[in-house]
């Protein structure tokens, strides 16, 4: 048996999209990633556009590479409150000074 990623990956894409179109809400996805990494910054960009290609919003949150713990926990506080926030998908690992 030969497996087609690419006709597999689309067919997956599709399925999302057509589940996404029949929720009464636009779903949102936040990402946190760190300015440091130039391949993270790529991959998210990518994890955004695929969102939105499904109909959903992505949102980017580039976040200095300094950036305290405390900064970073009342971000992840404020988007769990945040209504039209459905999923927050955080870049690992995290810096060092982050626990």
């Amino acid at each position: 048996m030969i497996l087609d990623g690419r006709e597999l990956s689309k067919e997956i894409k599709e399925n999302i999209k057509s589940k996404v179109a029949l929720l009464d809400k636009k779903l949102r996805i936040d990402f946190i990633y760190f300015e440091n990494d130039k391949s993270t910054e790529i991959y998210f960009n990518r994890a955004k556009k695929y969102a939105e290609n499904a109909g959903m919003i992505g949102a980017l949150h580039n976040l200095n590479s300094n950036t305290s713990e405390k900064d970073f926990l009342t971000l992840i506080e404020y988007l769990n409150e945040e209504k039209e926030t459905n999923g927050i998908m955080i870049q690992a690992p995290l810096p060092k000074h982050i626990d």
